[in-house]
C-alpha cells in the first residue's frame, strides 16, 4: 500500500513538473516574440500606408501593443512602473497626446478618429518600452529586447529601401519630387530626383531616423563591436546611405556625422548639455548660416538661385523663423500652453511666413520647421520644459547604466536620440508631424527609465585601532593576560 502511495505521489510530481516546464516553455516563446515585434514596431506601425482601409488595420496594430504591455504587466515585479522617471515619460506622451485633441477639437488637425489612433498608440509605445524593460527576466533576455529597440530604425530603413528596390510605392507616403533634383548624387555624377520612400511620412523627416540608425551602427562598431556583425553593420550603412543620396538629405548627414565625433570623442557626454542645447538649437543654426552667407559656399551648397532654397537662409527657414516670432514676442498667457496641434495655424503664425511656399495651396498649414517653435505653439512653454527634462533624465539614465555594462546595446541608444535631438533644429523632431523619430524617442525613453541603477559599490571601511594606554593595557593584562595577547 504505501509503496503504491509513493509511486502514485511520484507520478503527480512529475506531472506538476511537465505542466511548469510548458509554462516556462510557452514563456519563453511569448518573451521572443515581444522581442520581434519591439525590432519591427516603428515598421508595424507605419504599415497602414498600403491598406486602402485603415479603420481595419488599425485596431489590430493597437489590440497588438496593447496585448504586449498586458503581458509583460503580468510578468514583471510589483512597483515597476513607481519610479519616477517612468511617470515623466508617460507624462510628455500626454501633453502630446493632449495636443493632439485640442488641435481636432479647433479643426486644425487632423479628424477625431485619426487622432485617438495616434494618440493611443503614442501612450502604447511609452509604456511598451517601460515593460520591455520590467517584464525581461535576467540581464540576457534584458539585452536581446535593448538590441532590439535599439535595431527598429535600422529595420525600419532596410524594409523601406527594399520595398523602394522592388517597386512598392504607397499612394500615400512613396514617389518622387520631380521638383528638386538630388544634389548629392549630382556630385557623383547620376542624375536622379529626390525620391520619397514607401513608409516615409516625407523626405527630410525620414532622413532623421536614417540618421539616427547610420550613426548608431557606427558608435556601435567602435564601441561595441560584439553586439552587430561588420557584414550586418554594412548592409545597414550602405542602406542608410543610399536612402540619404536618394533623399538628398544633407542636413541628416551631417548631423549623423556630427553626433558620431561627438560620442566618439566624449562618450561621456553629460546629460546637462545634451539637455541644454535644445533650446539654443535655433540661435546654432542661425550663428552657423550668417558664417556661411558670406562665402562661397553658400552658392556651392544651396539648391538654386532662389533665396528661399540658399544654405544662407536654412531652406527659408529663418523667414519662417522670423515670421512665427512675430507671434511670440507678444508674451501672452496662451504661450504657457500652446494652441494644440498646429497651434502655428490656429495661433496665425503660418500666415507670416506663407510667403516662403509660393505656388503651395496648403502654405499655411507648413509647420515651423523647428522642434522649439512648434512645441510653444502646440504645447507651450510648458511642454517644451517636460520635453528637456524627459531627455535629461533618459540620457543621464541611459550613461550611469551604461558605467555598469559599457557594452549593453544601450549604447546605441545615445546616437539615435543625438541625432533626433540635433535633428530639431532644423525639422520639427521629434513631434506628431515626425512620427517614426517620435515613435522611437518614446520607445528608448520608455525602455531607459526602467533601466535599473548599477549595482552601488560598498567602501570598505578602514578602522584605525588604537592601542591601549599603559594604564589601561596594564588593568587589562591583570584581568585577562590571553585576552590582551590576542
Amino acid at each position: 500500500m504505501s509503496a503504491h502511495s509513493a509511486s502514485a505521489g511520484a507520478y503527480k510530481r512529475s506531472r506538476r513538473l511537465g505542466a511548469a516546464s510548458k509554462v516556462r516553455s510557452h514563456s519563453r516563446a511569448s518573451a521572443r516574440v515581444i522581442t520581434v515585434i519591439a525590432a519591427f514596431s516603428i515598421t508595424i506601425v507605419r504599415l497602414p500606408l498600403f491598406v486602402e482601409h485603415k479603420s481595419i488595420l488599425d485596431p489590430l496594430i493597437l489590440g497588438t501593443f496593447a496585448l504586449c504591455i498586458g503581458w509583460g504587466a503580468s510578468r514583471q515585479p510589483r512597483g515597476s512602473f513607481t519610479n519616477y522617471r517612468a511617470l515623466w515619460i508617460l507624462l510628455y506622451a500626454v501633453i502630446v497626446v493632449v495636443a493632439l485633441f485640442r488641435g481636432a477639437e479647433l479643426h486644425a488637425y487632423g479628424s477625431l478618429e485619426s487622432v485617438v489612433n495616434q494618440g493611443t498608440i503614442y501612450i502604447l509605445f511609452a509604456a511598451f518600452g517601460i515593460v520591455l524593460i520590467t517584464s525581461a527576466h535576467g540581464r540576457r533576455e534584458r539585452n536581446e529586447r535593448l538590441l532590439a529597440i535599439a535595431f527598429a530604425p535600422a529595420i525600419y530603413v532596410a524594409i523601406n529601401t527594399l520595398m523602394h528596390l522592388a517597386g512598392l510605392q504607397s499612394p500615400e507616403a512613396g514617389g518622387l519630387i520631380s521638383s528638386s533634383p538630388a544634389e548629392l548624387l549630382g556630385y557623383l555624377g547620376i542624375v536622379s530626383d529626390r525620391t520619397k520612400f514607401p513608409l516615409a511620412s516625407s523626405v527630410n523627416l525620414y532622413s532623421i531616423v536614417v540618421a539616427a540608425a547610420l550613426a548608431s551602427m557606427v558608435v556601435v562598431r567602435v564601441r561595441a563591436p560584439r553586439l552587430i556583425s561588420r557584414k550586418i553593420a554594412w548592409l545597414v550603412g550602405v542602406a542608410c546611405i543610399y536612402c540619404l543620396l536618394l533623399g538628398d538629405s544633407r542636413g541628416a548627414l551631417a548631423i549623423a556625422i556630427v553626433a558620431v565625433l561627438l560620442l566618439i570623442v566624449r562618450p561621456r557626454l553629460s546629460a546637462y548639455v545634451v539637455a541644454g542645447v535644445i533650446p539654443l538649437l535655433p540661435l546654432i543654426v542661425l550663428g552657423g548660416t550668417s558664417l556661411i552667407s558670406g562665402t562661397g559656399l553658400n552658392h556651392d551648397l544651396s539648391r538654386s538661385g532662389n533665396q528661399f532654397d540658399e544654405v544662407a537662409t536654412a531652406s527659408g527657414r529663418t523667414f519662417i523663423w522670423e515670421g512665427s516670432w512675430e507671434v511670440l514676442r507678444h508674451l501672452s498667457v496662451q504661450e504657457l500652453y500652446g494652441w494644440g496641434a498646429a497651434g502655428h495655424v490656429t495661433s496665425g503664425a503660418s500666415a507670416h511666413y506663407a510667403y516662403v511656399f509660393p505656388g503651395n495651396t496648403s502654405a499655411e498649414t507648413i509647420f515651423t520647421h523647428d522642434v522649439d517653435l512648434q512645441m510653444i505653439f502646440d504645447t507651450g512653454y510648458v511642454g517644451l520644459a517636460i520635453y528637456i527634462f524627459a531627455v535629461g533624465i533618459t540620457w543621464r539614465r541611459i550613461q550611469n547604466y551604461l558605467r555598469d555594462d559599457p557594452k549593453s546595446p544601450a549604447i546605441a541608444f545615445l546616437p539615435i536620440l543625438l541625432v533626433i535631438i540635433l535633428s530639431g533644429a532644423t525639422e520639427v523632431s521629434p513631434t506628431y508631424y515626425s512620427q517614426e523619430a517620435l515613435l522611437t524617442t518614446l520607445l528608448i525613453m520608455g525602455a531607459s527609465s526602467a533601466l535599473p541603477l548599477p549595482p552601488k559599490s560598498d567602501k570598505k571601511r578602514v578602522t584605525t585601532i588604537q592601542a591601549p594606554t599603559p594604564k589601561v593595557a596594564s588593568a587589562q593584562l591583570r584581568s585577562d593576560p590571553v585576552k590582551l595577547a590576542r
